[in-house]
């Protein structure tokens, strides 16, 4: 099972849109689609576009969070206390 069963994340490869993934010192293809809703501890987000790729296998870890993501939600994190709080 991958991550995205895990967390119900249902793939909707009829209105995915494939795109290039630019960082972490390569390009790979990931696929764009909206999701309905997406929540992370207690911080919520709807409609919100997220891109699927497979990181774990090359880079050790499942998945960014983006900027957008914080600063729709107005998130600092706090590395010190190793949290995240509202602004």
């Amino acid at each position: 099972m991958d991550l995205c069963e895990e967390i119900g994340l249902m793939l909707d490869l009829e209105n995915a849109i494939t795109r290039k993934m630019y960082g972490i010192g390569s390009t790979e293809i990931c696929i764009e689609q909206k999701v309905s809703g997406m929540t992370i501890d207690t911080f919520h987000l709807r409609d919100f576009t997220i891109q699927l790729g497979d990181v774990r296998e090359m880079h050790g870890f499942d998945g960014i969070i983006g900027s957008d993501f914080f600063l729709v939600n107005q998130l600092i994190i706090d590395f010190e206390n190793m949290e995240v709080r509202k602004n």
